[in-house]
């Protein structure tokens, strides 16, 4: 702990000098497209990486990932004070893009809001006995026990501040979650109204605004990226625009999973399940994946706390042998032109394949369940590389889209965050995933251990490819 405060790295305090739309208008914005349809900035809800890299510029949090580093945000200074309890002082003059001052009230509400409505991402409450207010810029976390890992989990980019009037409003309004009151340096451009578009304005001069296309796939063409400035969903095919672009490869890696639909008669059953996962050609429809992606070892992916690769295993046929299988595909996750390769993935267990996208992931889990289809193909990411980040799937019915409730499994999942050590923690996400792989509910199929991001030459983007892209913050590109 007291390492931690050596070494970390103090950010900018937030300046009132937000830029007038006129002023914003006169400096080109950086174009950057998205895979999301629509953004969710909500936090009380689940939000898909295209939502956290806006609300990323949008808010601020006590303290975040920079750099693959945790670091101050609107927190000035963290105290130690035994092993329970860490005080926080926040930053003298921070204010909200309304002007209002932020203060520990502020802090405390938007964790409250986080604590009674989420349902995914809540481990950090399990560790927090109470937060007690001591002045307006003071407060402190008071633990169950100690907790090492508690201020890398605070980091991740789920915890944003926001004002505990804003809050108040949008129990009764929540079409304000639009465009929230946050403390980040950017803030919504609502004169900008084209439905597909999101323009950020800068608080601070000298940075560009942000124009984030809203594509509504996770694919570009190579005659699309003319459009844009900073890409980072996958490009499709060759075109003589990718010279205009330099490429930097970040390690963040992304794993998709196929789940079965546990509710449905057909698999209910464990034997059925486990039938069908095993005969999945795995490598067949790694061939279809660009270079660099690779076929998934384990439920956690390589890189990831608990990571244990199986030995791949043959498939073997499926004899079950359906009239029609439905698959159904978030997204945000898997590109229109893959489709075809899930179905041919399917091909051996049914006559027919019907695939269908599932556009918005909000509520992912239940979604699917309601469509009464079979099987749901989906990504996951880490914010900080722990497997709980994947295992937790299983603790929130509204994300889970197995339909499979056990209380012993989601009660070790949450347990499991009371290790303090991490070679105990992984060794007990390795005995989590075993019963998960015996209960045949999900498979991983291919993991992208990086994300290639394409960068429009003569544009500086500092320091990118030390973290995770979500975590990027567009105001360093010059």
């Amino acid at each position: 702990m007291a390492t931690f405060l050596k070494t970390v790295v103090l950010v900018l305090t937030l300046s009132l000098g937000w830029i007038s739309p006129s002023e914003a208008r006169k400096t080109p914005p950086l174009r950057v497209p998205l895979a999301a349809s629509q953004i969710n900035l909500d936090p009380s809800q689940i939000q898909d990486q295209s939502s956290l890299w806006v609300s990323r510029h949008l808010n601020c949090q006590l303290i975040r990932y920079e750099r693959s580093q945790v670091v101050l945000d609107a927190a000035e200074k963290i105290e130690f004070q035994g092993e329970k309890i860490i005080r926080f002082r926040l930053k003298s003059g921070l204010r909200f893009n309304n002007g209002s001052e932020i203060k520990s009230a502020d802090v405390k509400a938007s964790f409250e809001l986080l604590r009674t409505k989420r349902h995914i991402h809540r481990n950090i409450f399990q560790w927090v006995k109470k937060i007690e207010l001591h002045n307006d810029q003071e407060l402190s976390f008071e633990l169950n026990a100690p907790t090492p890992q508690f201020l890398k989990v605070l980091a991740a980019p789920t915890y944003a501040l926001f004002s505990s009037d804003f809050i108040r409003r949008t129990s009764n309004h929540p079409e304000l979650w639009r465009d929230p009151v946050g403390c980040g340096q950017y803030r919504i451009q609502q004169s900008h109204s084209k439905a597909n578009e999101l323009l950020l304005a800068p608080m601070i001069e000298g940075q560009r605004p942000i124009l984030f296309s809203l594509l509504g796939r996770n694919e570009i063409s190579p005659t699309e990226l003319k459009n844009f400035d900073l890409v980072g969903i996958p490009v499709q095919g060759t075109s003589p625009d990718l010279k205009l672009f330099e490429q930097v490869n970040l390690f963040d890696p992304y794993q998709i999973f196929i789940a079965l639909n546990s509710q449905l008669p057909r698999w209910s059953q464990v034997k059925n399940r486990c039938d069908f996962l095993k005969s999945l050609n795995k490598a067949q429809l790694l061939s279809h994946y660009p270079a660099g992606t690779e076929q998934a070892q384990d439920l956690i992916p390589r890189g990831v706390i608990g990571y244990r690769p199986r030995t791949p295993s043959t498939p073997t046929p499926f004899y079950a042998n359906y009239s029609e299988i439905c698959v159904e595909a978030l997204g945000v996750s898997v590109p229109q032109s893959l489709l075809p390769a899930y179905s041919e993935l399917l091909s051996g267990a049914a006559q027919t394949i019907e695939t269908r996208i599932l556009k918005d992931p909000v509520n992912m889990g239940s979604q699917f369940r309601k469509s009464k289809c079979d099987a749901f193909v989906f990504g996951l990411k880490s914010n900080y590389l722990d497997g709980f980040e994947y295992l937790q799937l299983f603790t929130d019915p509204n994300a889970n889209p197995t339909g499979y409730t056990h209380l012993e499994l989601s009660n070790s999942i949450k347990k499991s965050q009371d290790i303090s050590d991490p070679a105990q923690r992984a060794e007990q996400y390795q005995k989590i995933s075993d019963q998960i792989n015996q209960a045949c509910l999900l498979e991983p199929l291919v993991l992208s251990p990086f994300k290639r991001v394409f960068i429009r030459k003569g544009i500086v983007a500092r320091e990118l490819g030390i973290g995770p892209l979500n975590s990027y913050y567009l105001g360093a590109v010059q």
